[in-house]
């Protein structure tokens, strides 16, 4: 804080966000892939603090899917599993796409080398499904190759009625 006063308000502002949105949303179970947008840029923007140029993100979004919704913070989920399981460096940053097409939404990342000490419970993931599997009769599809890792989610235009029993 002392050396980039400014930089350190710029992050405290995110956070805020971040925070501020996370606590204003408990009972939201779907949110706009707009909305999400949002979301994944703020937490990205704390996380580039920390690694730099070593995670990239790019987005491709076909007109007309702004308005179409997932689960909340699906998106943040998958933007943060991507830095969580890949080493970033310099040589190898850690390259985020986020693609929108009127089908669904896909978060890809490049897969790098695991870090050390951090295992994988799968527990995203397993979330993630099971939320889509009480809001939707669609599934997430999941698809790894040896330096690529994508998840593919479906919009949900209709809620199930036992989501809210």
């Amino acid at each position: 804080m002392s050396y980039d006063p400014t930089g350190a308000e710029a992050y405290l502002r995110q956070l805020a966000h971040n925070i501020h949105y996370l606590l204003g949303q408990p009972h939201e179970v779907l949110s706009t892939l707009q909305r999400e947008l949002e979301v994944v840029d703020s937490f990205f923007h704390l996380m580039q603090v920390r690694f730099g140029d070593r995670i990239q993100l790019e987005r491709s979004l076909e007109p007309g899917c702004l308005d179409k919704k997932v689960p909340t913070l699906a998106l943040q989920l998958l933007v943060e599993n991507a830095i969580k399981h890949n080493v970033a460096t310099d040589q190898a940053p850690v390259r985020i796409c986020i693609t929108a097409t009127a089908r669904g939404v896909e978060v890809a990342n490049t897969i790098t080398r695991p870090p050390q000490g951090v295992r994988s419970g799968q527990v995203g993931l397993r979330n993630l499904r099971e939320r889509y599997q009480h809001l939707s009769r669609y599934q997430p599809e999941v698809l790894q190759q040896p330096d690529r890792f994508q998840v593919r989610l479906p919009y949900i235009t209709a809620i199930r009625k036992e989501a809210y029993v």
